[in-house]
């Protein structure tokens, strides 16, 4: 007696009927393999038909037990690889190579190729028998040439389940350590009822998600059909499933990441968070009020820095907190600077502060970047992109006669290539390149970050002839970019002093 529920029965029916006539075959449960996972008769006609050759090479090495080989080996290499490598990259066995799919040709010609196309073969079982260990079943099963690619469990509102129900039931009544049920083993699991579906590709028992997969939020009313009735129709159809397994499926290895929750009641609501690249264990946060926390043992305990606010935070994109790669301790916070310096500089993990406005108007500073050297800043601004030289000790506005003149959200530095990135919102993404030589001060001969006599005292020397300048010095020395280094070179020097 058949167990179903009337409604549900009608509904599975609907989808088998439908699938039936775009060429999928229904095949009885009884046929199924539990052991090996297949539908031994699909797979064995599918070779026999396709690769005769290679069937024949089989034959002469194994003799009479020739299929019982071919399928082990087969089923094997499915549990080893997944599926959809062994429908991608072909089965070996003893150097005979396997094909168990052919994808539909990119032009048309190779007749051979199409035709082997469309000997593919799909078929669908309903109420499928998997388990080894009881009478559990799925109440439908998709398979390519033999081989199980889907499982779908339905429900029909009319009785008062739906596809949560089915999520459920995969989670709580289908164990993962099934060999039909192992990872990989067949492409995706759906959920479906009259309205919506889900899917996922992994069963972990009680830890398995679900994503939605639906058309939109919801799934549009359809004329005489069911509003999920696009599963069957569009996605399952055989060239899109074929093409999906060919381009589209991807196996990833995936990572649990866990994470230990830390409660701390900061006086505001956090705006930005960060941490020192050199010593994750000295971490930062700044609140929407301006007011900055510091940690030095993981967070576990929180200091706020006292007589200090800061520049408080954008409604939606918050402040902006970076910590230095060169030296620990030193933390740059930016946010609104409207009515005080829109970014502060820390040299001791944020107990005191140091404004940074020489050259950067009051205006809202939505991230900061920088060198791995800390020798230039970068900010994205409200009205602007700006760069901070710490040589100049002062922010340049870097937008020049290219670049638009707006609001920039974002900024990263990309060291490789010796870049910083901007983001606008509508006009694009902006690159502006450092020289080369960005972190040379010019006029600092020696080095020291202080432009003074002994510069030019070194400068002299190499004119005279009584030292020779290393590359880096040369640069240093050659103000106006000669190429030489001369009594030019000193006058420029000297104004640098004199300026200061």
């Amino acid at each position: 007696m058949n167990k179903l529920n009337p409604t549900e029965m009608k509904f599975e029916n609907n989808i088998e009927k439908y699938l039936n006539l775009i060429e999928y075959k229904s095949i009885h449960y009884k046929l199924y393999d539990r052991n090996l996972c297949l539908i031994k008769d699909e797979v064995l006609d599918f070779i026999k038909k396709t690769q005769k050759d290679s069937w024949q090479k089989l034959q002469n090495i194994y003799g009479d037990d020739t299929e019982n080989k071919v399928l082990f080996r087969i089923s094997s290499e499915i549990s080893r690889r997944g599926a959809i490598d062994v429908f991608r990259n072909q089965v070996s066995d003893r150097g005979v190579y396997l094909d168990l799919c052919y994808f539909e040709p990119k032009s048309d010609l190779n007749p051979d190729h199409i035709n082997l196309f469309k000997l593919n073969q799909f078929s669908l079982v309903r109420q499928l028998h998997y388990s080894t260990q009881n009478e559990n079943s799925i109440d439908m099963v998709l398979l390519l040439n033999g081989i199980p690619i889907v499982t779908m469990e339905l429900k029909n509102q009319l009785t008062g389940q739906n596809y949560k129900h089915s999520e459920n039931q995969y989670r709580y009544t289908r164990d993962p350590k099934e060999p039909f049920l192992q990872f990989k083993r067949v492409l995706v699991h759906f959920c479906v009822d009259n309205n919506q579906v889900s899917m996922t590709t992994r069963l972990n028992g009680t830890k398995t998600r679900f994503f939605p997969y639906n058309k939109s939020i919801e799934n549009p009313p359809v004329d005489n059909d069911y509003r999920s009735s696009y599963l069957w129709k569009e996605i399952l159809n055989l060239n899109s499933l074929l093409d999906i397994i060919e381009n589209f499926s991807h196996v990833s290895n995936e990572k649990e990441y866990y994470f230990n929750e830390q409660e701390y009641n900061f006086s505001g609501t956090v705006s930005a968070m960060g941490y020192s690249p050199i010593d994750p264990s000295y971490r930062y946060v700044l609140t929407e009020n301006g007011k900055f926390y510091y940690s030095l043992d993981n967070g576990e305990n929180w200091i706020m820095t006292s007589s200090f606010t800061g520049p408080g935070a954008h409604y939606f994109y918050g402040s902006t907190i970076w910590a230095s790669s060169q030296e620990l301790g030193k933390v740059f916070i930016g946010g609104s600077g409207y009515s005080n310096s829109p970014v502060y500089v820390s040299e001791n993990h944020g107990q005191t502060f140091t404004a940074m406005d020489n050259g950067l108007p009051h205006t809202l500073v939505f991230q900061l970047a920088g060198t791995p050297d800390d020798a230039v800043l970068f900010a994205a601004t409200e009205i602007g992109p700006y760069a901070y030289s710490r040589n100049e000790d002062e922010w340049f506005l870097l937008t020049g006669v290219s670049a638009p003149d707006q609001t920039y959200w974002t900024v990263d530095y990309i060291p490789e290539i010796n870049t910083a990135r901007f983001g606008t919102y509508g006009r694009g993404i902006w690159d502006f390149v450092l020289n080369e030589n960005y972190q040379n001060y010019l006029g600092d001969v020696n080095n020291d970050l202080i432009v003074n006599i002994q510069d030019v005292i070194l400068v002299i020397s190499f004119i005279l002839g009584n030292n020779i300048p290393t590359t880096q010095e040369f640069i240093n020395s050659d103000l106006n970019e000669d190429n030489q280094i001369n009594i030019l070179d000193i006058v420029m020097i000297v104004d640098i002093i004199f300026d200061s």
